[in-house]
């Protein structure tokens, strides 16, 4: 059996390369009447959730308010985590994992589309309008989000 140094066991981890860790806010109004979405600058194009990397050193709650607030002006509060979506093709640049995060602002404000959103509104949750030209993970965050709403079941809290 050979001794490794911790040096050399720690230098192939280094060498892995892995999906990208982002996050997106299924962000409701203060009157749970509409929810927040994009229409985004960069792939996968189309309307989304607002969201976006996680930087070093930064927690899931702390990268989504961070997204939002650049994304649209509006700060909103993280109520749970609402989903994962991990399926490699979903961003033509690279595979990205990302955290769907229930949260809800508490101000009656209107967004606006900054940093990497070219426009931003609330839509009626309940509105197909902009369904069809969803990202696929959005869609199904949303299908999600009006289930949940049928019968607002309990969620599982970020930790």
């Amino acid at each position: 059996m050979i001794k490794l140094s911790r040096r050399e066991e720690e230098d192939w981890k280094k060498k892995i390369v892995t999906p990208r860790v982002a996050t997106a806010g299924c962000v409701e109004s203060y009157d749970r009447e509409s929810i927040l979405i994009v229409k985004r600058k960069y792939p996968p194009y189309g309307y989304a959730f607002p969201g976006g990397m996680m930087e070093i050193g930064e927690t899931v709650e702390n990268t989504i308010k961070r997204e939002v607030l650049e994304e649209t002006g509006i700060e909103a509060d993280v109520l749970s985590l609402f989903g994962v979506h991990s399926n490699p093709f979903t961003d033509p640049r690279w595979h990205v994992v990302i955290i769907y995060i229930l949260m809800r602002t508490s101000e009656n404000k209107d967004p606006k589309g900054m940093d990497d959103a070219l426009d931003a509104f609330w839509i009626p949750y309940n509105s197909d309008k902009y369904a069809e030209n969803l990202i696929i993970s959005s869609k199904i965050i949303l299908d999600d989000y009006r289930k949940w709403r049928e019968n607002e079941f309990e969620l599982p809290k970020l930790r």
